[in-house]
């Protein structure tokens, strides 16, 4: 018998082969008490329905939001909300990531922009520094603080 872990696999497989149809239908399969699982299931069905649904999106993403404790799908999370114009619940997702995962240069350098256009700058100045700080070649902290 497959575990949940096998079935997370194959759905994710059938993810990055493009058959994106029967990966939804298995991450759609998880549920809440799959715990961690079920989080990233969340994040791949945001991903998948991000272009042609994105309220559905949405929905899945918050999901997961709730479930993760991994810096890079809380970072993804962040960019859907920045690209759809959404900076307060991107930050929240921006400022999360870097719960997790301190040393993540582009969380800091997203987080920083975000701050800038909010008008919070010295905020915005050291999210730029930080990122420097973790990554001496971060070229966009240093062109926002130039």
């Amino acid at each position: 018998m497959a575990t949940l872990q096998d079935a997370f696999n194959q759905a994710v497989a059938l993810y990055q082969k493009g058959d994106l149809a029967n990966a939804g239908k298995l991450f759609a399969k998880f549920q809440p008490g799959h715990g961690e699982l079920f989080g990233r299931a969340q994040l791949y069905l945001g991903r998948i329905l991000a272009k042609s649904d994105p309220a559905a999106a949405e929905r899945h993403f918050v999901s997961a939001q709730l479930r993760l404790s991994e810096a890079d799908g809380l970072f993804e999370i962040g960019e859907f909300y920045f690209q759809a114009g959404r900076f307060p619940e991107a930050e929240r997702a921006y400022r999360r990531a870097a719960e997790f995962d301190p040393k993540f240069t582009d969380v800091y350098i997203r987080l920083g922009m975000i701050l800038k256009d909010r008008g919070a700058v010295p905020e915005a100045i050291r999210s730029f520094e930080y990122a420097i700080l973790n990554d001496t070649r971060a070229v966009a902290a240093r062109y926002y603080l130039a």
